[in-house]
């Protein structure tokens, strides 16, 4: 129910707040309110168990289930984006290149990349093969603070992209590239979190 608030001459009544709103001082420091809690708002998290593998493309493509949807509940707020993927790779050729995406209304943007040089592939995550060790999988990870611009309210989904210039050298998802059917063979897991930031920490 509703509050009552001593003021400075008699009581007063603070009416409820709405769902998810926590009491706190006001920006003056004269009285009480309600309002956004600061901290971590919410968690949203996708978890991959199967495995997905393919030949990258010269153009981006998704890694299927490498993707986690989230909806801010305040305007201003940052996403904090965590992947941590197992990755195998056919070779020791490092081109594989891995970027974070930003999904709103139908439309991606590539985010967390590294600088714009000469000819340079621009990716968020390299996965490069052992040398004679290829083939087995590798822990790859990243974590990104995302200014997303978006409005409380408004979808947006993050997810992984595959890119390889050269086009012709296969990975995979949890597992090794090989994936035989026996005891020496571990599948393993990957996983995409998306935290909302207050603003009110930041």
């Amino acid at each position: 129910g509703d509050v009552i608030v001593r003021g400075a001459s008699a009581d007063a009544r603070l009416a409820i707040g709405t769902v998810g709103q926590v009491l706190k001082v006001n920006s003056g420091a004269t009285g009480l309110e309600y309002g956004t809690g600061g901290g971590i708002l919410q968690v949203k998290q996708t978890l991959k168990s199967d495995t997905f593998s393919a030949t990258s493309t010269s153009s981006y493509a998704d890694v299927t289930g490498m993707a986690v949807a989230i909806t801010p509940t305040q305007t201003g707020s940052k996403i904090l984006v965590t992947v941590v993927m197992q990755i195998s790779t056919s070779t020791s050729y490092g081109g594989h290149n891995f970027a974070l995406a930003r999904r709103v209304s139908g439309s991606d943007t590539l985010i967390a990349l590294g600088d714009a040089d000469g000819n340079r592939t621009r990716g968020t995550i390299q996965a490069v093969g052992g040398g004679s060790n290829y083939g087995y999988p590798a822990s790859r990870s990243i974590n990104f603070l995302d200014t997303h611009g978006q409005s409380a309210g408004t979808a947006i989904t993050y997810k992984v992209l595959h890119h390889d210039p050269s086009t012709n050298n296969a990975f995979r998802i949890n597992s090794q590239l090989a994936d035989n059917n026996d005891s020496g063979t571990v599948r393993t897991i990957s996983t995409i979190t998306a935290m909302e930031i207050s603003s009110g920490v930041l």
